[in-house]
């Protein structure tokens, strides 16, 4: 599994769809994405997917339960 930099992760499907920078909803969108993809591949670090997306979602996963739910299983409460 590759690691993202600062400017890659802005490149990915966010940057297709709204022009400049991603907006917050689009950084949201990318997180889950990206998770979602990683999720069951080796070196997948399930501390650093709910950091992320509490960092990026804090309306969807304002709760470390429910981020580490998501991360690990895909389950949304």
């Amino acid at each position: 599994m590759k690691i993202l930099n600062t400017i890659e992760m802005t490149n990915v499907s966010g940057g297709e769809f709204v022009p400049g920078w991603p907006t917050p909803d689009m950084h949201c969108l990318n997180v889950k994405l990206m998770v979602t993809s990683g999720r069951g591949e080796a070196g997948f670090d399930i501390s650093s997917a709910v950091h992320g997306l509490m960092k990026y979602c804090p309306t969807d996963f304002g709760d470390v339960n429910t981020a580490h739910e998501f991360a690990t299983s895909g389950g949304i409460p």
